[in-house]
């Protein structure tokens, strides 16, 4: 298995927009109101609207308070 690092330049990036859709078929397209919304629950019954995603806080283990002093010797472990 051979890998390779293909170089890609910056015209050569293209990015492909999703065509959204409503329950209908009709297109969402920014500036138009031709779409209708739905909620999720009124399309698969017993199904909840929302979701939860639960995110621990990175500020209780990464948090460097001012107060704390920064060390300015570097260690060398052999």
């Amino acid at each position: 298995m051979e890998l390779t690092n293909n170089i890609v330049n910056q015209d050569q990036i293209v990015i492909q927009k999703i065509k959204r859709k409503d329950k209908t078929g009709v297109e969402i397209m920014k500036g138009l109101k031709k779409h209708k919304i739905t909620f999720v629950d009124e399309i698969e019954k017993g199904k909840q609207v929302q979701t939860v995603i639960e995110v621990e806080c990175w500020k209780k283990y990464n948090y460097v308070s001012p107060d704390t002093e920064a060390a300015d010797e570097c260690c060398q472990l052999i």
